[in-house]
């Protein structure tokens, strides 16, 4: 797992398949608790449903602590993610959609 400070974000990269970085993830979440997250995971063409399912929780304690969790891939259907992962298909969707959280956070929504 690769990973990028950037301004108000980390973006996360896997270097290796989905289901090995989604482990190494929930074994590290506790170090970025206190972060925006942003997992690209734009090179991975296929990812399952039941793969997108492990992240659930990680997304939700990410919330939890008031920071977000945004995934990058251009290739998923809507359609078939749960609506409790936040989907983007571009880097720069992540980083605009990480400000209007943190906006809606200020303004106490």
């Amino acid at each position: 797992m690769e990973s990028v400070k950037k301004d108000n974000y980390i973006q996360l990269e896997s270097g290796s398949e989905i289901i090995s970085f989604i482990e190494e993830l929930k074994h590290s979440a506790d170090d970025f608790s206190k972060e925006n997250l942003v997992l690209n995971l734009e090179s991975h063409k296929e990812i399952s449903t039941a793969a997108l399912n492990e992240l659930i929780e990680l997304s939700s304690s990410q919330y939890a602590h008031a920071k977000s969790f945004i995934i990058v891939n251009s290739n998923l259907d809507i359609e078939t993610i749960s609506e409790e992962l936040r989907v983007v298909p571009t880097l720069q969707e992540a980083e605009d959609m990480i400000q209007m959280e943190e906006i809606e956070r200020d303004l106490g929504f």
